[in-house]
């Protein structure tokens, strides 16, 4: 329920410091492992689709 709109302002005003702080930074962490997840994803997608000779085509970063 913290994670829901305005659920960490009610637990912080209803005294619940440490259970707000844990779930804020466990939230933090599986969102930054997610984005790690989906970078490595997308950098394997783009590698399949480059062709062959990629020397003669402009890559994207």
């Amino acid at each position: 329920m913290i994670l829901f709109v305005g659920g960490a302002g009610i637990g912080l005003g209803a005294g619940f410091y440490g259970f707000v702080l844990f779930t804020v930074l466990t939230s933090m962490m599986f969102a930054r492992v997610a984005n790690y997840v989906e970078r490595q994803r997308f950098q394997k997608v783009s590698r399949i689709e480059q062709p062959a000779d990629s020397n003669l085509t402009v890559k994207k970063y």
